[in-house]
């Protein structure tokens, strides 16, 4: 039996789950959407998601006709619906809405997407992964908008490179962030992340921002750049599927001793309590 998603008001099967070839997020990419998970059939950092899908939305002008509370529960019913044993990945969508001169916003689509947890093999995290580097940056970052023209791209050379991500590094040759991830790496003692300037502000990244400062880990916020990769101690990527993934190679460069390091242990320790206690 397959999944039951969300769309503009009606819950319907994969097949009858469409939109017209019109809207603008078929046409430009203009849209926003937001991406959470379940722990043990309840939402992750709900609140947090939904506010970031709001945020997204205000930061490019597409106006939503819903409020949060109203997604919340669409959110919760849909989790209900497709509950099945297992844990759930969410994918909420607001589109650009079909428009009339295939520029100009229209009413816009709500859509959620109810699917099994995406999972990585046990070995990514006991013997870490490899990252690349490539050379983008996140238009409007502050935005999780539907314009992923250069991850698609760059996640496709990662994979072909034997990668998992791949890693935005600007014009001064700043580390950012990746694709689908947060970057952070270990220097000296201190937990470094960049600029939230300069990155998408994921949820996982905030939650580990504070089980940090909860286990007296040294946090700073500062540009991370390429040239100084052999000065990481340990590198990280976070993401609500992949929670904390250890990196060990970035590009044909092994982080610190090519062995997942102490801190990011008491790290994915730590979050692995806080989500077991949901």
């Amino acid at each position: 039996m397959g999944s039951t998603h969300f769309l503009d008001g009606q819950w319907v099967d994969e097949q009858d789950l469409k939109i017209s070839a019109f809207d603008l997020s078929v046409l430009r990419g203009f849209g926003v959407f937001d991406f959470l998970r379940t722990y043990h059939h309840v939402p992750f950092e709900l609140d947090t998601h939904v506010d970031r899908l709001f945020d997204s939305a205000k930061a490019i002008g597409l106006d939503a006709p819903w409020d949060r509370n109203q997604i919340k529960e669409l959110v919760k019913i849909g989790i209900e619906k497709n509950q099945n044993g297992q844990d759930l990945e969410v994918r909420i969508v607001a589109t650009g809405g079909v428009s009339s001169d295939f520029i100009t916003p229209g009413k816009p689509s709500l859509i959620m997407i109810f699917h099994p947890l995406t999972t990585y093999p046990g070995e990514c995290y006991t013997e870490g992964v490899k990252v690349i580097t490539f050379s983008s940056k996140r238009f409007l970052p502050a935005s999780k908008s539907l314009n992923y023209l250069a991850a698609v791209v760059a996640t496709r050379q990662a994979h072909g490179e034997g990668a998992v991500e791949a890693l935005y590094v600007d014009e001064q040759g700043r580390i950012n962030e990746g694709t689908t991830s947060n970057f952070l790496a270990v220097v000296g003692d201190s937990l470094i992340t960049p600029p939230v300037s300069e990155i998408l502000l994921g949820v996982t990244r905030e939650v580990i921002i504070k089980l940090a400062a909860s286990e007296g880990i040294k946090m700073e916020e500062k540009p991370l750049y390429v040239r100084d990769i052999s000065q990481f101690q340990e590198a990280i990527i976070t993401s609500t599927t992949k929670e904390i993934m250890p990196v060990v190679k970035i590009n044909d460069q092994i982080v610190g001793d090519g062995k997942v390091g102490p801190i990011t242990r008491r790290l994915a320790n730590s979050f692995k309590s806080f989500v077991n206690s949901i």
